[in-house]
């Protein structure tokens, strides 16, 4: 039994990351709300590099957070 794991997005999108048959491999799919969908296969490297992106990401607040943060007094 192989583990897949599922995150729902925005609009009813759904990414699904698996174990797969392949050695080394991890397969991927990106569904859309419409029902289209991309199937990618990552190696192990790749894989690990994709999950560190969240530690090199610089992430903008969100519009109304940034007002927010502005308005606070020092």
């Amino acid at each position: 039994m192989r583990k897949i794991f599922q995150f729902d997005g925005i609009d009813q999108a759904v990414l699904s990351i698996g174990e797969c048959k392949e050695p080394e491999r991890v397969a991927i799919c990106i569904k859309d709300s419409e029902g289209h969908e991309v199937h990618m296969l990552l190696g192990q490297e790749n894989f690990r590099e994709l999950c560190s992106l969240s530690y090199d990401i610089r992430w903008m607040p969100a519009p109304c957070q940034q007002e927010e943060d502005e308005e606070l007094p020092l």
